[in-house]
């Protein structure tokens, strides 16, 4: 018996894109698998977001994020939400 498996160009994309880490963050992952080619928006589903992080979206606000309300302490959401807007939620 052979099974053949079928490769679909969405899960190719998926795949290679489970995991971000951005240069100089190795605290925080992400997964960008949200991407159409043309918009994207990172996921972080760790349970604490490191000040580099912060950082990195203070000055990258082009990008959208989304993470976990409880990895922030109130000063990391002020500073996101302040930063990047409506590209920003923390659920």
């Amino acid at each position: 018996m052979e099974l053949k498996l079928e490769l679909l160009e969405y899960q190719e994309t998926a795949i290679k894109s489970v995991v971000n880490v951005f240069d100089g963050n190795n605290r925080n992952t992400f997964d960008n698998a949200c991407t159409d080619g043309d918009k994207e928006t990172l996921i972080c589903i760790d349970v604490i977001i490191a000040d580099e992080t912060v950082g990195y979206f203070k000055t990258h606000t082009d990008q959208k994020l989304i993470v976990l309300e409880r990895a922030l302490d109130t000063t990391k959401k002020w500073n996101l939400k302040h930063a990047m807007g409506d590209k920003f939620n923390a659920f």
